[in-house]
């Protein structure tokens, strides 16, 4: 997993945002399509199913960003998680507040063009 401060050119994303301090995450791939990511919201927060194959560097990483969401929050308000295809930058997302309590390791993923806020919490 890699972790990189935004660039000039990619300015536009951060609009979505609040927090000035946005950073890309990355999978060892450099993109983040190797992570848990459902394309519909209902499918909701699971641990990997058969009849929606996701890979181990997928279920890793995202283990990766869970516990990287979850020191962070140590020492920050909030943070904003953002899932978003280039190609849908200037669409529409959706916005949920969601707590790390409530949502364990094994179960955590992203949805596309969805950016959750974390709050900090004691976990």
């Amino acid at each position: 997993m890699s972790i990189k401060k935004l660039k000039a050119t990619e300015k536009e994303i951060a609009t979505y945002f609040k927090n000035p301090n946005i950073y890309f995450i990355a999978s060892s791939k450099g993109c983040s399509c190797e992570f848990r990511i459902a394309m519909e919201r209902e499918l909701g927060f699971d641990i990997p199913k058969d009849w929606y194959p996701e890979s181990k560097d997928q279920i890793d990483g995202t283990k990766l960003i869970y516990q990287l969401i979850k020191e962070t929050l140590k020492h920050a308000e909030k943070i904003e998680l953002l899932s978003i295809w280039n190609d849908h930058i200037g669409n529409k997302i959706t916005k949920e507040h969601i707590s790390l309590k409530e949502v364990p390791e094994n179960k955590f993923r992203m949805f596309e063009d969805m950016m959750f806020i974390c709050r900090n919490l004691i976990l």
